[in-house]
């Protein structure tokens, strides 16, 4: 990442989906690893799977930046979601800080990459890897966080933004420019090998973390386990009262909340 942050952005007024965005313009040019794309606006936000991102148009954080991570196994890629949840909750935590030092401290990381503050959701993340033989060869991290919206469709009831919680106004694009910094801090810990630091660092951030919690599978139905790590593949492993130890892949369990 020869260039500064200010460097290798482009704003746009709507798009797509950011994540597209940057997929297609790296199939038409050599992107520069940490470019980044940041938009007021998505006709067509992605979410995890088949889900959709909805945003009001100028209040939130709607970008996605691209990396080569060919230093990284195929199947140890969950470092990189560890990587962009730790960027955007530390960010967020700084910004609520001046405000409101107690609720800076409800801020939390709902495996696999979910943001949440106490037990609602202040911002999504989606990343799509591209694999080459052994080594993921392209990442493309989207992300998408309320920031000043304050009305959300009926349906996504558990949503809520950062003017919710600090009540003002926050600078979208200086707060995403201090996120993007973060993230590429983040990543240069990633390429010297801070693998385990900064996995810690994930853990101790981790929504429900400590306790016994309420999950749901559909081979085991209803059961409370508490969580005992997050493998490098990205699998949660959970432990029932019985001392029985399991490991499940995204949608493969769900938290109760």
């Amino acid at each position: 990442m020869a260039k500064s942050t200010t460097d290798i952005i482009t704003f746009l007024d709507e798009t797509t989906s950011t994540n597209q965005y940057l997929k297609d313009l790296s199939q038409l040019e050599n992107l520069n690893e940490g470019s980044s794309v940041f938009t007021e606006y998505q006709k067509a936000g992605k979410g995890c799977g088949t889900n959709t991102w909805e945003s009001e148009k100028g209040k939130n954080i709607l970008f996605s930046s691209i990396f080569y991570p060919t230093f990284l196994p195929v199947d140890q890629p969950f470092i990189i979601s560890e990587i962009i949840s730790l960027s955007i909750l530390e960010i967020l935590q700084k910004e609520t800080e001046e405000t409101n030092p107690e609720a800076a401290d409800k801020f939390s990381i709902k495996w696999p990459n979910d943001i949440y503050w106490e037990k609602k959701k202040i911002a999504g993340i989606l990343i799509e890897n591209t694999i080459a033989g052994n080594t993921i060869c392209q990442s493309i991290i989207g992300a998408g966080i309320n920031i000043n919206q304050e009305k959300f469709p009926e349906d996504i009831p558990d949503a809520i933004s950062l003017k919710q919680i600090i009540h003002r106004e926050s600078n979208t694009k200086i707060l995403f420019i201090e996120i993007l910094h973060n993230l590429h801090l983040n990543y240069l810990r990633l390429i010297k090998g801070e693998e385990k630091k900064l996995h810690q660092r994930y853990m101790d951030h981790l929504f429900r973390k400590k306790g016994l919690h309420p999950f749901y599978s559909e081979q085991e139905g209803n059961f409370e386990a508490y969580i005992k790590d997050i493998k490098p593949t990205g699998e949660i492993v959970l432990e029932k009262e019985t001392g029985e130890k399991k490991s499940y892949f995204f949608k493969e369990v769900t938290f109760l909340i």
